[in-house]
């Protein structure tokens, strides 16, 4: 009698996917939750493998993980059973393989019809120079071919690489893989698996990827080191063992296994990229012991070695290898169990630092620095100059200025700011802007731009002391023509827009001061945001409707007017025509945009907003009657009558700009639309210079892109200390009365008498206390840059980091990413999604970031080069390139900070407050697996921690520990209570010997290759406790 496996999984109620050929079935995993049938079964003998995962066993074993009872028949075959059965594998097996030789033979065929690339092939070319490689690379050119072969999945016949799979000897071609263009769908393989190499077996040193172009973005990084790629995880898994004894006898004494960096596979909660390179590695380590093996991941999850080197270069590639390096010793060597990853003892590991450089002095850069500004002054286009806080960027532009002979246009910060350097500079002027002293309608002015009205700089066209021909201006417009004939003109961001008259006389092309060139101190706002409701459109709409009764037809002339009055007059005909003209064009695209508005999605998504190009173009060239009106005191216009708004033209121009820009978003039943700033058009426009320690990716591109320069010059700062505290966030959100003064009390313990910046709430507390005495406690967006409060202190605390909300992130990073389009420069699309506990290597460090990060590696980027870029301000306010004694930075959060300089010497666990809480719970949670032994639940861990004082534990984090007190069990031949018992005991050790220091325990810990289930203590059983009830889960086995 002979198994009936499809009518034994018919019977119970398993659904199975019929073989459409050989003797296979397709079933799903349930016993691991699996979405698809991806566990084949054969009908015949029951046994199975889950291409998923790699697992297999036998028809008993998929039994047992099913649920069902079902052993194999007890009854005797009889000898008919025998011959029928042998005779059928007999035929199948003929069958597979001839099938098999038959595609090989084909493969053959295919691959002595491809040719090997030439001038003449171009898509095979431009395709591989797309992907950032040479085509005429020796390495490559001796493997790659062409053809024309037929994509099943277009139809058609396509232009194609081929690329060999060759049999373990090397030589014989087992099949082919033909790549029609980017993408798995855009690969199809011919024949039998396979592998081929990349460069000669010489060295020592032999790499292994998945991949093709992976391979060929490796050779052309660690040349002339060889290659050896496999086309897929099933190559890594299943790597031969003749291949490996032919890699050693070779001369090959080092394996570098780069795997990809894949996402976590839905129902299997792992990585299938890192999986099959651990088995991969125990394959070859089987065969060969004595190898050195190590494994390298890219810092990014989704992100392979060909992402890297086409978007960063070979250079990033080398430093992401040697960052993610690691030794992976065989499961025979004590202490190595390459079956399960060990975390670490924290969420932060020491890596390989970048090879340090020799920084030059501060005497040294300042001539680097004068240089730079020379040069970025003698030129037409923009330049960035880049120096880090204390290096006297501002004074040595300050001297070059007050020593050269070049008319300059100097904008500061702040007003304070630009007084200084005012101060410094003989004969310069000094704009103040409009104030209560120098404009006779200051008050007026002020109120429109209050209301959100755009006054500036028609209402000085509205006032009889403002007017060009005016024979009594106000000190404001004397100011404004003496600028003129000034060699520098200094003043703050703000005057500095495009609109701003200072502007318009200072580069007036006829004044005296022809060719003034632009300086700007700090980077000013590069993007600015508004927010539109329904309530605003509302208010637009009816200031549209009065605005008709409002342009009035000027009073008939006399007959015997002179010419020119008439001449004024009829000027005046044409503005008021064309501004009514304009105003009632606007008023139906308005309605048309509040009705979008009101049927649009009320969700958080971003929804752009499209098919506003009329609205657009109305917005771009608004009438000087209509900018007329908008400067104009409404009150008198209308007789009393009393409405603020007409149409504010401010607004109007934002959205229409932004519409054309593609940053206008419908979220949350608003508008959301955003511009870049007015000042930095003016620096990617009119050229200059701009001085700053930490300017964005953005602007570095932007610059670039217009034919600018970026000159970095960086200084040392050997007295300079940062350290990093984890594994806390302090984040800004959910900041309720009590976290705040819990937050407010843990600075104060931290701090003592250092000065601090964090989250402006955090600082508003504090500061109630602070009396009239120096600033002590500072907050981002204000006191991270621009001021020298701090430059004697010896201590700086930075608790908490200022990373953007979630939804800033995205609108700002497509904000960035649409006027990098603009300069024809491509930054990948983001749709928000985030990932926890993402993996990041910085100078020295992995880092798992405490907080949620982008899935996209460029929009992720981007984001820690934000945060870098401010953290590296607020290092910066201890001027540390200056200082003789040594200062301390101290960082908390646990963030990656990547670039911008930072240099984290240390990472340690938090002394105070919530943490060390923590590392007492977690210690509790090992004496509770001790003393409740086989009785443990859930709710009585639960309450075992908490009844000696400690905290509340998630499941999940106690699941991640008791894998790791498996381990040790494992290793050491233990049962789990056991191994939590000397687990337990090691960390009463360990604290003992430390003064219960937890991050010198740690240390210790780690330096002993003791795994994290010791001093997180482990937070290892808690995810096993159910209730105390009949009935509860038991906590581990």
């Amino acid at each position: 009698m002979m198994l009936d496996v499809c009518g034994v999984l018919a019977a119970v109620g398993i659904n199975y996917q019929p073989a459409k050929s050989g003797s296979w079935i397709r079933i799903r995993a349930e016993w691991r939750d699996g979405k698809n049938k991806n566990v084949a079964v054969n009908i015949e003998s029951g046994g199975w493998v889950d291409h998923a995962t790699g697992d297999h066993g036998s028809w008993s074993d998929l039994c047992a993980r099913l649920g069902i009872t079902c052993p194999k028949p007890t009854t005797t075959w009889t000898d008919d059973d025998r011959r029928l059965w042998r005779t059928r594998k007999a035929r199948q097996k003929q069958r597979e393989q001839d099938a098999t030789s038959r595609r090989v033979a084909r493969a053959r065929r295919l691959w002595a019809d491809a040719h090997r690339i030439g001038e003449a092939d171009i898509w095979a070319r431009d395709y591989l120079i797309s992907r950032g490689l040479d085509p005429d690379a020796p390495a490559l050119a001796a493997v790659v071919r062409t053809t024309e072969g037929w994509s099943s999945q277009r139809g058609a016949r396509l232009p194609a690489l081929v690329w060999p799979m060759f049999a373990p000897d090397g030589t014989t071609i087992m099949g082919v893989q033909y790549e029609f263009g980017r993408g798995h769908t855009n690969k199809e393989m011919r024949g039998q698996h396979g592998h081929f190499r990349l460069g000669p077996l010489i060295g020592d040193t032999l790499y292994i990827v998945e991949g093709q172009m992976t391979g060929a973005a490796l050779s052309a990084t660690v040349g002339p080191a060889p290659v050896l790629v496999v086309f897929d995880t099933h190559g890594l898994r299943s790597l031969p063992a003749t291949l490996v004894r032919r890699i050693r006898a070779a001369g090959i004494t080092r394996i570098v296994i780069a795997a990809d960096h894949d996402r976590i596979a839905a129902g299997t909660g792992k990585r299938p990229g890192e999986e099959a390179a651990l088995t991969c590695i125990t394959r070859i380590l089987d065969v060969a012991p004595a190898l050195h093996v190590q494994i390298t991941l890219p810092p990014h999850e989704g992100e392979d070695w060909a992402d890297i080197h086409q978007q960063r270069g070979p250079d990033a590639v080398r430093a992401a290898l040697a960052a993610g390096m690691r030794d992976v010793k065989h499961k025979s060597v004590p202490g190595n169990d390459t079956d399960t990853n060990i975390l670490s003892l924290t969420p932060w590991q020491r890596i390989e630092r970048m090879p340090s450089q020799d920084w030059p002095t501060l005497s040294d850069v300042e001539p680097q620095i004068r240089q730079a500004i020379g040069h970025a002054l003698g030129g037409a286009d923009p330049a960035i100059v880049v120096a880090q806080p204390g290096t006297g960027k501002t004074h040595v532009a300050v001297d070059h200025v007050r020593m050269g002979t070049q008319p300059v246009f100097w904008l500061s910060p702040t007003l304070d700011d630009a007084a200084t350097v005012a101060a410094q500079i003989p004969g310069a002027h000094l704009h103040r802007g409009r104030n209560a002293d120098n404009c006779r309608q200051y008050q007026t002015i002020d109120a429109l731009t209050n209301r959100g009205r755009a006054p500036y700089p028609w209402a000085c066209a509205t006032c009889h002391h403002g007017r060009v021909d005016s024979e009594d201006p106000c000190e404001y417009m004397q100011a404004l023509r003496g600028s003129v004939y000034k060699k520098v003109v200094v003043g703050a961001h703000g005057a500095g827009a495009e609109d701003s008259l200072l502007y318009q006389y200072c580069a007036d092309p006829n004044a005296d001061a022809e060719g003034r060139k632009l300086i700007v101190d700090e980077s000013p706002p590069i993007t600015t945001a508004a927010r539109i409701a329904p309530e605003d459109l509302a208010q637009w709409r009816v200031g549209a409707a009065e605005a008709g009764a409002r342009l009035l037809d000027p009073p008939t002339l006399p007959s015997d007017t002179d010419t020119e009055t008439r001449k004024r007059y009829e000027v005046a005909c044409r503005a008021v025509e064309r501004a009514r003209t304009w105003v009632a064009e606007i008023a139906p695209e308005l309605d048309r945009l509040a009705l979008a508005l009101a049927g649009a999605p009320a969700d958080h998504d971003l929804h752009k907003l499209t098919g506003f190009e009329r609205l657009a173009g109305l917005a771009a060239n608004i009438p000087p009657g209509a900018r007329l009106l908008d400067a104009t005191v409404i009150e008198a216009v209308r007789g009393g009558r009393g409405l603020d708004l007409v149409v504010p033209l401010r607004g109007i121009e934002n959205l229409g700009s932004a519409i054309v820009a593609g940053t206008a978003w419908i979220q949350d039943g608003a508008i959301i639309a955003t511009n870049a700033g007015t000042l930095w058009k003016q620096i990617l426009k009119r050229g200059g210079a701009l001085l700053d320690a930490t300017p964005s990716l953005r602007q570095r591109e932007e610059v670039l892109a217009v034919g600018g320069d970026v000159h970095t010059i960086r200084a040392a700062e050997p007295m300079l200390h940062i350290t990093q505290f984890g594994p806390r966030l302090h984040g800004r959100g959910g900041l309720t009365p009590k976290r705040l003064n819990k937050e407010v009390h843990a600075v104060r313990e931290i701090a003592g008498d250092a000065p601090v910046i964090t989250h402006h709430p955090i600082a508003s507390a504090l500061n109630k206390e602070g009396g009239d005495g120096p600033r002590r406690f500072g907050h981002w967006g204000r006191d991270h840059r621009a001021h020298n409060c701090w430059q004697s202190a010896e201590r700086l605390v930075l608790y908490g980091l200022p990373l953007l909300s979630p939804n800033e992130q995205r609108i700002q990073y497509l904000s960035d990413r649409a006027a990098l389009s603009a300069q024809g420069i491509d930054w990948a699309d983001w749709d928000g999604s985030t990932n926890p506990g993402l993996v990041v290597p910085t100078d020295g460090w992995g880092i798992r970031s405490a907080a949620r990060l982008p899935t996209e590696p460029q929009a992720r980027a981007w984001l820690l080069d934000r945060l870098a870029a401010d953290v590296a301000q607020g290092v910066g306010r201890l001027r540390a390139v200056r200082r003789t004694e040594p200062v301390e930075v101290e960082v908390y959060g646990l963030l990656p900070l990547v670039g911008h300089g930072l240099r984290i010497e240390d990472v340690r666990l938090e002394r105070a407050g919530r943490a060390r809480q923590k590392t007492t719970t977690r210690k509790l949670v090992s004496e509770a697996i001790v003393d409740l032994g086989e009785q443990r639940t859930r709710k009585g861990i639960s309450d075992y921690v908490y009844s000696k004082g400690g905290g509340r534990i998630s499941n999940q984090t106690i699941d991640n520990m008791l894998d790791e007190t498996r381990v040790y069990a494992r290793r050491h031949g233990l049962t789990l209570i056991d191994a939590a018992r000397a687990l337990c005991q090691i960390t009463n050790d360990l604290l003992r010997e430390h003064g219960n220091d937890a991050m010198a325990a740690c240390c210790a810990a780690d330096a002993a290759g003791i795994p994290g289930a010791v001093l997180l203590a482990l937070l290892i059983e808690q995810g096993r406790r159910a209730q105390e009830a009949p009935g509860a889960q038991r906590a581990g086995p």
